[in-house]
């Protein structure tokens, strides 16, 4: 992480032998050099270093978050999220949201997903032209496949080449202002008084999957992101739970004492 290895370069020596102060005054020295938001990065990288890597949640709490002038979209909560699915109107509606809840993806891979993407057996989905006319591959839940099955039945007509086709043209995709389009509506009957987009739920799924103890390098995969520092930037909006993996001590007592009760 280059946030905690510039500051034991700096400081010559490793982070957690080091006060406070000295670490505060280590970020000092990029006032005027970084921009708000490349010296949040680097506060949220030595923040998650002492939380999750050597266990000192005391050392992260006193290391404050400089102010970014962009922030993240609101957060949906679950109970925001139920709302917003029972408003909606239509089956289609309803896979568009578990999608995006389910997968964290851009509106615009939402648009490209084709039938063929999808591998049914290992619940895997391929994006095959992702930002930067990259390929990822994404799961997804047994959840989101009932959803998408029950999607299927409620059409007419089968879909012939995209998830989710133009309904003025078939074999083409929906538009990326059709997403949001969808997304409106379903906002507008749910009767929440906030601004959500289909980003928004992007930035719910990124933070819940961390909230629920989710591993920050696998999150970066998943959302696509070329940059650690981009996925570290959820941070400042996560409760990391503390004590979400056991003790290595606790981990191997206890696999010795399994290996002594085989005969």
């Amino acid at each position: 992480m280059r946030s905690v290895r510039d500051l034991m370069e700096s400081e010559g020596s490793i982070p957690e032998s080091l006060s406070v102060e000295r670490v505060k005054a280590h970020l000092s020295s990029y006032s005027g050099k970084l921009s708000s938001s490349a010296l949040n990065s680097r506060v949220c990288g030595i923040k998650y270093y002492f939380r999750k890597v050597v266990r000192r949640p005391d050392l992260a709490v006193d290391v404050p978050n400089p102010r970014v002038a962009k922030y993240v979209q609101e957060v949906l909560s679950e109970g925001d999220l139920g709302v917003l699915f029972r408003s909606c109107q239509s089956m289609r509606e309803l896979a568009l949201l578990h999608l995006l809840y389910d997968t964290g993806l851009r509106s615009r891979e939402v648009c490209n997903i084709k039938l063929t993407d999808f591998d049914k057996v290992h619940q895997l989905l391929t994006l095959r032209n992702s930002k930067g006319g990259k390929m990822r591959t994404v799961p997804y839940s047994s959840d989101l496949r009932d959803t998408l099955t029950a999607y299927f039945k409620s059409l007419k007509s089968y879909p012939t080449v995209y998830l989710f086709e133009n309904r003025d043209e078939a074999g083409r995709a929906i538009t990326i202002r059709g997403v949001q389009y969808i997304v409106k509506e379903v906002v507008k009957r749910s009767r929440l008084k906030r601004e959500i987009h289909p980003h928004t739920f992007r930035h719910s799924f990124a933070i819940h999957y961390i909230n629920n103890g989710g591993s920050l390098l696998r999150l970066k995969e998943l959302l696509g992101h070329d940059l650690i520092e981009t996925t570290l930037h959820y941070l400042k909006y996560c409760s990391i739970p503390l004590n979400d993996c056991p003790s290595p001590l606790s981990v191997m007592l206890n696999r010795n004492k399994e290996n002594k009760k085989k005969p």
